[in-house]
Formats: structure tokens, sequence, C-alpha cells
């Protein structure tokens, strides 16, 4: 099961960190970061502050996806993610048969 965070920040850093707080429960408004429509609304208004105060900083909406653990929920390395499935494919498909073969010797 994973979980999609749309979340206001001025980088995936600091996005990555603001969804562990809603993860956890620390910050609240979870409704705020379900879609990207909130999520986009929450950025307008923040940079409207920032503006106000002049502040240079500018927020945008980053994408954030988790995935549920036995120990909560953990962030998704796509790259490890997607080298992982490709090496259990590999070693079902060429280790397997030889494991089955090896096994009936036995």
């Amino acid at each position: 099961m994973s979980r999609v965070l749309w979340v206001p920040a001025v980088d995936h850093a600091e996005a990555e960190s603001i969804a562990a707080g809603v993860g956890s429960g620390r910050l609240g408004h979870i409704e705020h970061y379900l879609s990207p429509e909130a999520a986009g609304r929450v950025a307008d208004h923040l940079n409207r502050v920032a503006i106000k105060h002049r502040i240079d900083i500018r927020r945008s909406v980053f994408r954030v996806e988790q995935r549920a653990g036995d120990d909560g929920w953990i962030w998704v390395a796509r790259i490890v993610d997607a080298i992982g499935a490709a090496a259990a494919a590999i070693l079902i498909v060429c280790v397997g048969p030889y494991a089955v073969g090896f096994a009936t010797l036995i």
C-alpha cells in the first residue's frame, strides 16, 4: 500500500521533511496534502505571505510517495526499487529452474 502526498515546499528535501511530519502526526491538516489542488492553494497562500513580508522564497508543489511497511511509512526509492524488482525477476527466471532441478537430486 502506498500513499501520495502533495507538499508545497521550496525543494524536494523540504517536501520529504514535511511529509515525514505529516505521516508521523506532528503536522496536522492532512487534507492539505492529499490533492495537488489543495496543496497548490496552500503554496499560493504561502507565496503571497512571503511577498507581503518581502521574503524571497517561492514554494511549489512536490509529489512525495510513501509506502507502508511493518514499522510505519517508508520512502520509496524508485531506482533501488526498480533494480530490486529486476534482480528478483532474473533470479526467478535464471536460477529458479536450476534450484528445482538440484532439489530433485537430493
